[in-house]
């Protein structure tokens, strides 16, 4: 069932949730989701295909695409320029984690909902820069957190990220 659906400057996403039912294999649950979510775009399968480090790509120029799932929640992103997207439900462990990817500036200031929304900053720009990256934890710094605006800044070596952020139900959705 969709849930949202956002218009960005960059694109359009499309936020679903769904279970998958009690014989469905995760695999084929995944598909079908996603499936369903590129006919709401009006996107076809054979549209989709996937980079050498599994980022799906769109054939239909000048479009781009992100996608993201977990644990039923699913966000389908469709832009005209790189874009990224991140759904996460929210973890109540995530903090035994963080020295997993977490610098030290974040470190410094970051709360719980923080590192949901770090750890997603760090998913788009990832998705953004096709796996083209060096170094999460050290070279890829999320500098700060603007939760009354719903933004989030982001450094990677010279290049500036803004990217937006959405906290619903259980969830961070993180995106460009």
């Amino acid at each position: 069932m969709i849930i949202k659906t956002l218009n960005t400057v960059n694109g359009k996403i499309i936020v679903s949730f769904e279970e998958p039912s009690s014989n469905e294999q995760k695999r084929s649950y995944e598909k079908r989701i996603i499936n369903n979510l590129f006919c709401s775009l009006n996107i076809q399968q054979s549209d989709v295909q996937y980079g050498e480090k599994g980022n799906p790509e769109l054939l239909i120029s000048p479009f781009n695409i992100s996608i993201s799932h977990s644990k039923g929640w699913f966000a389908v992103y469709i832009g005209n320029s790189a874009i990224g997207i991140d759904i996460q439900e929210q973890k109540s462990n995530i903090s035994t984690g963080k020295s997993f990817f977490l610098n030290k500036h974040e470190i410094q200031w970051s709360t719980d909902i923080d590192l949901h929304l770090i750890w997603s900053a760090k998913e788009v720009i990832y998705k953004i820069l096709k796996g083209d990256i060096e170094d999460v934890m050290i070279n890829l710094i999320v500098l700060e957190i603007d939760h009354r605006n719903h933004k989030i800044k982001a450094q990677y070596f010279d290049s500036n990220f803004d990217l937006f952020f959405d906290v619903f139900d259980s969830v961070v959705l993180v995106y460009n």
